[in-house]
């Protein structure tokens, strides 16, 4: 089993685990475009030159909306996207918030190597969220950034 491409470890469910342990056990990255017809579950909402986006398949406790932002090449880190990569992220995130009515929310990227980051897979991806509106007031959305 390769742990190369995505880190087990930081999976949140039995069910997510499997998923991520077979992908860990085929040695390919779920993100990249010759896996992902594969392994990716939920319907790809838009594609741009730089980024495809869909919905979180395991959204994080206490969301109302959680979307993941992929870049379509395989990169790990923030330092070599594209020119251009993060005015479309931006396109892709306004468009989210306004084909789903997103009052509030956040958007957040982990980079680098995922034994440090707290992120499943090890291709550069941004999340959108929104917490959901009735949570107990001692609930919080949590989103993991260390290892």
């Amino acid at each position: 089993m390769s742990e190369k491409h995505v880190n087990i470890q930081n999976t949140r469910s039995d069910d997510q685990f499997e998923y991520y342990k077979a992908i860990a056990d085929d040695d390919v990255c779920p993100f990249c475009t010759e896996s992902l017809k594969k392994y990716l579950k939920q319907p790809i909402i838009s594609e741009g030159d730089y980024w495809l986006v869909t919905p979180n398949r395991w959204p994080y406790e206490h969301t109302s909306a959680h979307y993941l932002l992929i870049a379509r090449q395989h990169i790990e880190t923030v330092t070599v996207l594209p020119s251009g990569a993060f005015e479309e992220l931006g396109d892709h995130v306004k468009q989210l918030v306004t084909d789903n009515n997103l009052d509030y929310g956040g958007i957040s990227m982990r980079f680098g190597d995922v034994r440090y980051t707290g992120a499943t897979v090890n291709h550069l991806h941004a999340h959108l969220l929104q917490a959901a509106k009735d949570i107990p007031e001692d609930a919080k959305v949590k989103f993991k950034f260390s290892g």
